[in-house]
């Protein structure tokens, strides 16, 4: 699901991330990065019992950007930048505070027109649905939909 969304707004996003001063033969790998982030701290989220709260979270009227856990992705996201990609601290800064709450909002839209499947099948593209089963069956759905 998040390699469909990245992969459908690529253009743009490159585009946008040279703008924010980061160099053109960088931006495949930013944008595998922040998939990176994005999908381990939803992955640790679900593994951790808190698909309520990341069901609530794609729900919320609130933006994004204020969410807890979309704070923590920026910043996680912009010190491996720094340490990864050889990118200066300004740039970095620049592009997690852009790029994170622009795809988190893509996953939103999705997730919160799909419900608990959409979700559902987010967190089992990336593996972690065998590590929920193993904690009771349907074990997602029933927190989801409780």
């Amino acid at each position: 699901m998040i390699d469909q969304i990245i992969k459908s707004v690529k253009a743009e996003l490159s585009n946008k991330l040279i703008t924010l001063g980061l160099p053109s033969s960088k931006t495949g790998a930013a944008m595998d990065l922040a998939k990176e982030v994005i999908m381990g701290k939803i992955t640790t989220q679900a593994s951790g019992a808190n698909v309520a709260g990341l069901m609530n979270m794609f729900n919320s009227k609130q933006p994004l950007d204020q969410s807890l856990l979309v704070q923590n992705m920026m910043s996680d996201y912009g010190s491996r930048m720094a340490s990864k990609l050889g990118v200066g601290e300004s740039v970095s800064k620049s592009v997690s505070t852009f790029l994170i709450p622009f795809i988190m909002s893509k996953l939103s839209h999705t997730i919160s027109a799909g419900g608990a499947d959409a979700l559902q099948s987010l967190i089992k593209g990336n593996g972690t649905m065998g590590k929920l089963k193993l904690m009771g069956g349907s074990f997602l759905k029933s927190v989801i939909l409780f």
